[in-house]
């Protein structure tokens, strides 16, 4: 839609000129060598395995980053209002520390309370960023970075919630929002319009191959974990917040 505007917009086209492709049309009509979601659809099922995360499961990714634990809490917070089950995946560096703590070890303590309230979260640190992009459903983080500019190229709905920062669409699936508290209704927002059920790849890819015709999955109602189970686990079982692949 946004390039579809833009040539309107500049006047390059009238509306009735221009049509845009279907992002899973643009992807199987492009003639090039796509090695990186190739590895993706290699490695999916073992990501999602060690994730303990179902292939029809909402999954939120959360890149975190030690500067702004505060921010990571409120989004973590609005997404407890969020109806439906979900699973969010907070993304650590194994090799940040501070002080005598890992970057995981912080995330644990700081939202204890936060984790929780939601019906499944995980904290990994083994699976690669680029694996996670491209399983998530939605990426939130309160920074821009080399992550945003990467889902960017995965075309994954973004939002960047930053403290006074700006507010309103950037390009066609980056979106700033500064309050936390509108999280929640931008993602139902979102799903009444459909951006947040979009066919995944992997499904995509595997029933044209089977030579069926793939079908728009609907939201997830698969039973979520109890809310409280990710804190129990973390203590008697630390292997469900790791995985063991990197990209």
């Amino acid at each position: 839609e946004w390039a579809g505007n833009f040539l309107v917009r500049e006047g390059l086209a009238i509306p009735q000129q221009v049509s845009v492709l279907k992002w899973e049309e643009a992807y199987l009509l492009w003639s090039g060598q796509d090695e990186f979601t190739e590895a993706y659809l290699e490695k999916e099922p073992r990501a999602r395995e060690m994730l303990q995360i179902s292939p029809d499961r909402f999954v939120i990714l959360i890149p975190h980053h030690v500067a702004f634990l505060w921010e990571v809490r409120q989004i973590l917070a609005a997404l407890a209002q969020v109806p439906g089950p979900l699973s969010v995946v907070i993304r650590v560096d194994p090799n940040t520390t501070r002080r005598q703590y890992t970057e995981r070890e912080i995330a644990l303590h700081t939202y204890k309370r936060e984790l929780c309230a939601l019906p499944h979260a995980v904290i990994d640190e083994r699976v690669g960023v680029g694996l996670l992009l491209q399983l998530a459903d939605l990426v939130i983080t309160p920074f821009a970075g080399t992550v945003t500019e990467r889902a960017a190229l995965c075309r994954k709905p973004t939002i960047i919630c930053q403290a006074m920062g700006a507010e309103g669409w950037q390009g066609e699936c980056l979106y700033w929002e500064p309050q936390p508290t509108r999280i929640p209704h931008l993602i139902q927002a979102w799903r009444e319009r459909g951006l947040l059920s979009r066919t995944r790849l992997a499904t995509l890819v595997s029933t044209v191959l089977a030579g069926q015709r793939p079908t728009v999955l609907s939201l997830p109602s698969v039973t979520a974990m109890a809310a409280g189970d990710v804190s129990r686990q973390a203590a008697s079982d630390p292997s469900l917040f790791e995985g063991n692949l990197r990209q």
